[in-house]
């Protein structure tokens, strides 16, 4: 990298403006994206695995797929909130445990459905926690 200077294209960017382009891409490509974006370098990595930016992205997302001033307080409460990041039992899988709330693949006005119980707690998925009932 001798005689590149490093101060070039996008990086140059202010972190601010840079989470405000990544949030728009996540809320146009889906969750997926923040992998995707956390693979090109370091400081995008940084940037996409912060709590506060997963949490923009989330309130933003959650903003798009339903009119929130419709709901009551308790409403509001119980589902208006950030996702936990969970490891699961069997597998050893990370993944978002939306429970109780509302669970899509991130892009905006994309809704999969609401979930007010966890049918298959500290489980990434139903095929888990029947395989770890089989062991």
């Amino acid at each position: 990298m001798h005689g590149f200077p490093k101060d070039q294209g996008i990086l140059t960017l202010p972190a601010s403006v840079l989470e405000d382009i990544f949030i728009d891409v996540v809320l146009q490509e889906g969750d997926k994206a923040i992998l995707t974006l956390a693979l090109v370098c370091t400081p995008f990595r940084d940037l996409v695995t912060r709590e506060a930016f997963r949490r923009r992205a989330h309130i933003l997302w959650l903003d798009s797929v339903a009119n929130w001033t419709v709901f009551s307080t308790s409403y509001k409460t119980e589902y208006y909130k950030m996702y936990r990041l969970e490891t699961c039992r069997q597998c050893g899988d990370i993944f978002k445990n939306c429970t109780p709330g509302y669970v899509g693949r991130g892009r905006r006005g994309e809704l999969v459905g609401i979930f007010s119980e966890d049918t298959h707690p500290d489980f990434c998925s139903e095929f888990c926690q029947i395989c770890a009932d089989l062991i």
